[in-house]
């Protein structure tokens, strides 16, 4: 039983690779290891806006400092609206989706004219890309009771 990620530089399209017949043969334990893939990456992803290293300039908040992140880091916690706005959704036992639907999510992943990236959503694709390996082998050796 093989499984493969590959993560594509300049799209950050992410690839899923699996044994020819073992996508249809188990369908269940595919959708229950993409759920639990989902549900990974969205926690890796929180983890990294809260506790990443943060190199920016420092300014002043509502009357309180606050540490921005710098060039390719994950962007700093200011308000907690982007955490908050992460989502998985797993629409069958082929696709699965993760994102932020904070409307600025976009502009903070791939950087504007005006911003250098802060990536935080392939960041934690690719710090958990090993484990969604595991996490889908795991599940259908639990369905055919290996």
């Amino acid at each position: 039983m093989t499984v493969s990620i590959e993560i594509k530089p300049r799209t950050n399209e992410v690839i899923l690779s699996l044994e020819k017949g073992l996508i249809d043969t188990h369908k269940k334990a595919l959708y229950k290891a993409l759920g639990r893939i989902g549900s990974e990456v969205k926690r890796e992803a929180k983890k990294l806006i809260k506790n990443g290293p943060k190199t920016g300039r420092v300014y002043m908040y509502k009357g309180q400092p606050h540490q921005a992140s710098a060039y390719k880091q994950p962007p700093a916690n200011r308000s907690g609206r982007l955490m908050e706005s992460l989502r998985y959704r797993t629409r069958n036992h082929r696709e699965m989706t993760v994102g932020a639907e904070a409307e600025y999510a976009g502009f903070l992943e791939g950087g504007t004219r005006n911003m250098a990236p802060r990536p935080f959503l392939i960041t934690a694709v690719r710090n958990k890309k090993t484990e969604a390996m595991n996490i889908i082998l795991e599940s259908v050796k639990q369905e055919i009771g290996g």
